[in-house]
C-alpha cells in the first residue's frame, strides 16, 4: 500500500440533530468533490469515547506531494467545497478545521 506524502485533515463537531443529515451529505457530496481534484485518498474516523477536547469526525485526504496540496489549497475547488458547506452550519461551529 502507498502511503501519502501530504495530507489535509479537517476536524468536524456537530450537532447530534444534524449528524445523519451531514453525514450523508459527506460521503454522497462533499468526498466525490475533493477527489475530482488532486486528492489521491480519503479516510474519514470517529472518535471513540465522548472527550470534547477532540473533534467527534477527521477526515483526511491524502496528495502525492506537498505541490499538490498547495496547489490543492489555492484553487478554486477548494473554494467550491468550502462554499458547498450551508452558511447556517458554519456559523453554528457544526464544522471546524484543525
Amino acid at each position: 500500500m502507498e502511503h501519502s506524502v501530504a495530507m489535509r485533515m479537517i476536524g468536524n463537531n456537530y450537532s447530534k440533530e444534524k449528524e445523519e443529515e451531514i453525514n450523508f451529505w459527506h460521503m454522497a457530496d462533499h468526498v466525490p468533490l475533493v477527489l475530482r481534484g488532486p486528492a489521491t485518498g480519503n479516510e474519514r474516523f470517529q472518535r471513540i469515547g465522548e472527550d470534547p477536547a477532540y473533534p467527534k469526525y477527521l477526515a483526511t485526504y491524502d496528495f502525492e506531494s506537498e505541490k499538490a496540496l498547495q496547489d490543492y489549497l489555492n484553487s478554486p475547488l477548494l473554494t467550491e467545497a468550502r462554499d458547498q458547506v450551508p452558511q447556517e452550519r458554519r456559523d453554528k461551529g457544526y464544522f471546524m478545521s484543525v
